[in-house]
């Protein structure tokens, strides 16, 4: 199907981008470590880009999560339940994520289109692009949340009223 494709596409970019932030974090590290101790001199933006990175490298892989249906959750309430309401259990789970995400775009949003934005006295950079991550990985949480969802529809219309998860 085109749509999951598409889910698929995001996810990898998502992944890649996380990937190239963990090994920037690294190499900055890696200079703040040269510096101090070999050099004898500081990187004063070193420690403040790491967790910038750090902070993108989270949310993106959270998206990630999100979307192979690896994130935290705790199955012991729906084995609570009677066999024929898991699956109940399974799409109200579904829909609770997709409206915490929904609003975490939402307020995220509000974050950076917002008015309190630090400006780095190290680096110049304005704090609005570390915030930006809120929005843009939420977004992407919740089209991954959404197609789970989707599944789990489905996949209780296909096992019928009586089926268990």
């Amino acid at each position: 199907m085109q749509v999951d494709r598409i889910l698929a596409l995001l996810e990898s970019l998502s992944m890649s981008i996380a990937k190239i932030l963990v090994v920037v974090i690294l190499a900055i590290l890696t200079a703040q470590i040269v510096f101090r101790f070999v050099l004898n001199q500081s990187l004063i933006w070193s420690e403040e880009v790491a967790a910038w990175c750090m902070v993108w490298v989270v949310y993106l892989g959270a998206a990630a999560l999100t979307r192979r249906g690896e994130h935290v959750s705790i199955p012991f309430f729906l084995s609570l339940l009677p066999a024929p309401l898991r699956r109940v259990g399974a799409i109200c789970g579904s829909l609770a994520t997709c409206f915490g995400v929904l609003f975490l775009a939402w307020y995220g949003t509000q974050i950076v289109l917002g008015t309190f934005h630090i400006v780095s006295q190290s680096t110049g950079v304005n704090s609005r692009w570390v915030k930006l991550c809120i929005p843009i990985s939420a977004a992407l949480m919740c089209l991954f949340a959404l197609r789970r969802l989707i599944e789990d529809i489905r996949a209780a219309i296909a096992d019928g009223p009586g089926e268990a998860v």
